[in-house]
């Protein structure tokens, strides 16, 4: 692990080394920002709003001027676990091994 101090505001900076470690630390991080909620879009992940295409009768991407305030919520979260994660590997490379593992 990197040498980072511990803090509420700032991710465990994983470096490579000791991932079991750090997975715990990340985990406590995650749940302890926004009441849980970014643990919650660790474990659920998050996907564009879609409606039904009256053309092709599909699910199509929303535009973002349609989204619900709910969608733009969740929208906003998922952006600020993402930055939390990509604070928190110095390593893009390995980025998705990390997010798969956590």
């Amino acid at each position: 692990m990197g040498d980072r101090g511990t803090s509420v505001n700032c991710p465990p900076l994983f470096d490579g080394r000791n991932f079991s470690q750090w997975k715990i630390m990340m985990t406590a991080f995650f749940i302890s920002q926004d009441d849980g909620k970014q643990w919650m879009m660790v474990e659920d992940g998050w996907s564009a709003p879609e409606r039904t295409s009256i053309v092709a009768g599909a699910s199509v991407l929303k535009p973002r001027s349609e989204w619900t305030e709910s969608e733009k919520i969740a929208a906003r979260m998922n952006i600020k676990t993402l930055n939390s994660l990509y604070s928190a590997v110095n390593n893009l490379e390995v980025l998705g091994s990390v997010v798969n593992n956590l």
